[in-house]
Formats: structure tokens, sequence, C-alpha cells
């Protein structure tokens, strides 16, 4: 008997010394936000290690952000809304499951950091924390004549309108996925209705006459 509770303790000591979690790369650096982009993504990954099936939950902190970006979680499961801040989700033995990080820039350059703990449920020392960097591209890789456009009032009830210009010619709205949804021609002061879409966010891209993309914005539905 007292061979085979030495063996269990033995295994148990082994198995807690043994990394349970790892989340790669760690920290993670974006530092080619174009302002004028919907969004840009910090990739991570975290894994499983244990030979079990294990729940855990992430919460993002943001450490710091420029005022006007929005930023969003993903992980294997689905992207969360920006008000997300905690989701639970599941990996079998040895799984690996995204964690994502979005940025949604809406035009303005800056810069963010955001913290996203990851927590076993049913063990809170076996926890990573990942640390995701964001800062706006360099002077001189994108076009800025747009960046001044925007798309209000953000969020929306059921119509939105965007800001007059000359060059704009169709209005596109698409989800998350990028498929179009609905379609507008543009008029100066033109109200969009989109009342029939469900609560969530959505992407407004602006096309000029030739069909080039002249700005994109996240636009959330209430």
């Amino acid at each position: 008997m007292k061979k085979v509770l030495l063996s269990l303790f033995f295994g148990a000591t082994v198995l807690a010394a043994q990394a349970q979690l790892s989340l790669t790369p760690n920290p993670v650096v974006v530092d080619t936000v174009i302002p004028s982009s919907v969004e840009a993504i910090a990739h991570s990954t975290v894994k499983n290690m244990l030979p079990v099936v294990r729940t855990f939950r992430w919460e993002r902190t943001i450490i710091q952000m420029t005022d006007g970006w929005t930023n969003a979680v993903c992980d294997k499961n689905q992207c969360y809304l920006p008000g997300v801040n905690s989701e639970e989700f599941v990996l079998g033995p040895n799984e690996e499951g995204l964690i994502d990080v979005h940025v949604y820039p809406n035009g303005i350059s800056g810069s963010a950091i955001v913290e996203v703990k990851i927590t076993d449920v049913n063990n809170a020392n076996n926890t990573v924390t990942g640390t995701y960097y964001f800062n706006t591209a360099p002077v001189g890789v994108e076009d800025v004549k747009w960046q001044s456009l925007a798309v209000y009032p953000n969020p929306t009830e059921g119509f939105f309108t965007v800001s007059p210009n000359e060059a704009a010619a169709q209005v596109w709205v698409l989800d998350l996925l990028g498929r179009p949804l609905r379609q507008f021609n543009f008029e100066a002061n033109q109200m969009y209705d989109i009342q029939d879409l469900a609560k969530g966010a959505y992407i407004v891209r602006l096309l000029d006459r030739s069909g080039e993309t002249m700005i994109t914005r996240l636009l959330n539905k209430i």
C-alpha cells in the first residue's frame, strides 16, 4: 500500500512540475497598423499540454489604447464583440487553439497594449498571460487622404451615413468574414438602412468610381 501511495504521489508531483499550458508567440508585436484599414490582428496559439480535457477562461485587460480605437478577442470558438472581456473554451489533450487580438483603428493613428490571461478553470495555478502590442505603420506606408472619412452614428440602431466626399461611388456592408451583405450607391448625406441585420459588428467599405477601396470601418449595430 505504501508503494502504491508513493507512486501516486510521485506521479502527481511530476505532472505538476511539467508545463501544462503554453501560449506562442508571446509577446506579439504588430507595428504595421494602417489607420484606414478595418483591423489589425495579432495571432497567437494556446496549447493544453496535459493528456486530459481542460476548460480554460481568458480575460482581457487593456493596458493602454489610443482614444477612438477599439479591440476584441477571438478564441477557438468564435470572434467576440469589443465589449466582451472574458469567455470560456475547451481544449482536448494536447490540443491547440487560437487566441487572437484584433484592433480597429477607425482611421486614427495610435497604439495599444492588450493583455490576455488564460487560466485553467479547475486549477488557478495553470495559467499564462499573453501581451499584444500594436503600433501605427510608419508614415508613407499608406495613402492618408481618406483617413478623415467617418461612418456614423456608431454604434447605430439601424441607419448610418458616411462623411461627404466627391470620390465615393458605393457603400458596402460586410460581415466580419468579409462576405457582402448590403450594397448601396453613395449619395451625400444619405442614410443607409441596415435595420434588418442582426445586432453585432459589421464592416463598412467605401469604394471609389474605379472600384478601389477608399476606407473600411467597423460599425456596431445595437
